[in-house]
């Protein structure tokens, strides 16, 4: 998860603040941990982030 996020953070990489989250999507895909999940959770099942 430690890499992940790093390399989602290094320049160029990852999310944008104007890309954001969508939580209205069919599948959502955690910002942290980069697994996917079906919408409906209110925490991402791999690592538990909160979401909302």
């Amino acid at each position: 998860m430690e890499q992940h996020w790093r390399e989602s953070t290094a320049p160029g990489g990852g999310l944008s603040g104007s890309e954001g989250f969508d939580l209205d999507a069919e599948e959502l895909e955690c910002p942290a941990c980069g697994r996917k999940f079906a919408n409906g959770p209110t925490r991402c099942p791999g690592c538990g982030l909160r979401f909302g």
